[in-house]
């Protein structure tokens, strides 16, 4: 499955702003019927690839 890891630069950025951002990305992925899944990423975060 495909995945979307969101991520910003924006130190100030509050916890809610980022959520804000997750659900709207979700929101936009489902309304296009795209089966892939989006998270919001986090310092220390680790993501394994593969093709």
């Amino acid at each position: 499955m495909k995945a979307l890891a969101l991520f910003h630069h924006d130190p100030m950025h509050a916890d809610d702003v980022v959520a804000s951002m997750e659900r709207t990305a979700r929101g936009l992925i489902d309304a296009r019927g795209a089966t892939m899944s989006c998270f919001a990423a986090a310092e220390g975060d680790s993501l394994g690839l593969s093709r």
